[in-house]
């Protein structure tokens, strides 16, 4: 019978019976249970959503562009020209909407991906999934995607001051991350987590202490 720090398997008390499937160590013997911060993978995922709410915007302005030319036709050049060459206010507002509502929607949606994300195969992941055993559900509610995008919103507001918190924080974690308790890990990472907790939560062990106790009554 094999002992193992005082735990059997139950496999052991069963006979005549397909054996129970227990977790190969192996399989996990390099896996980490604590991600690694990837923080030159998440500046570079940035740096691409940052493009692409560019583009975004781009968009958006030249399709207010064509409309005014097209559907005002009758107005003034003038008029054309102060329509479409709006004040620096409503362009900024304009900006940090869209910048806002991209963050908010792709993490939400997309179950913690942009397309920055995407492109370094990395995932926002539910901060719990990582320290709570039991936990084996990782995406972000929509609460905590509004609580990152106003994460993001401040780091933009700040000129980029309060992305400090990624490299002084002992985790590196960024701001988004602390307000929404949640954080950014590879892909690889994740499928390895999930496999690791799927295994874990299958494995069933008994107490010899509690056998011996039942036997003895």
């Amino acid at each position: 019978m094999e002992k193992e720090n005082n735990v059997i398997n139950l496999k052991n008390y069963i006979n005549n019976q397909e054996d129970v499937v227990t977790l190969n160590h192996n399989v996990f013997s390099n896996f980490s249970k604590m991600p690694k911060a990837n923080l030159s993978k998440r500046g570079i995922a940035f740096f691409v959503d940052l493009l692409s709410i560019g583009v975004l915007k781009t968009v958006i302005d030249s399709g207010y562009a064509i409309f005014i030319a097209q559907f005002m036709a009758p107005a003034s050049t003038t008029m054309k020209s102060q329509l479409m060459h709006t004040n620096m206010f409503f362009q900024l507002s304009l900006f940090i909407t869209i910048y806002c509502a991209y963050f908010l929607y792709c993490n939400f949606i997309f179950d913690g991906k942009t397309l920055g994300k995407m492109t370094m195969k990395l995932t926002t992941i539910n901060e719990d999934f990582v320290f709570n055993f039991k936990d084996a559900t990782h995406e972000i509610n929509f609460n905590q995607s509004l609580k990152r995008s106003l994460g993001y919103l401040l780091c933009y507001i700040s000129m980029g001051t309060f992305f400090i918190f990624n490299f002084s924080s002992e985790d590196k974690r960024g701001l988004s991350d602390y307000l929404s308790g949640s954080r950014t890990v590879s892909d690889d990472w994740l499928e390895q987590a999930l496999s690791f907790k799927a295994h874990q939560l299958e494995e069933v062990t008994i107490d010899i202490y509690a056998l011996e106790k039942d036997k003895a009554a």
